[in-house]
């Protein structure tokens, strides 16, 4: 729980110490799951939402290559929310996969 002494306490919480984060994007493709109640199998990151996420969630399609927790509530990484567009913004996103050089190139 927040409180006043919050950033006396944790120097990490000073922006001065925040830092884009340093690990790369990996696929880590959702799953399918059951509906219990109805025998129905849907793809868990379109029911859900969580497409691009840096908290380890199940239903995660891209995801970060390091142990991160999946409580909301004890989250590893904030967001730099004034680089967020207002809810209801229309964006496009696009998604391009950072290839290995070849040893023959």
């Amino acid at each position: 729980m927040a409180n006043e002494f919050d950033d006396e306490l944790n120097p990490a919480d000073q922006p001065a110490a925040w830092k884009d984060m340093q690990y790369p994007w990996v696929f880590a493709g959702s799953q399918f799951v059951q509906d219990d109640r109805t025998g129905e199998r849907y793809y868990q990151a379109d029911a859900e939402g969580d497409l691009i996420c840096v908290s380890n969630f199940p239903g995660a399609v891209l995801d970060v290559p390091i142990r991160s927790t999946d409580s909301n509530a004890a989250l590893l990484f904030e967001a730099f929310t004034e680089r967020i567009p207002p809810l209801g913004t229309p964006v496009t996103l696009i998604l391009t996969p950072k290839l290995e050089k070849r040893a023959d190139e």
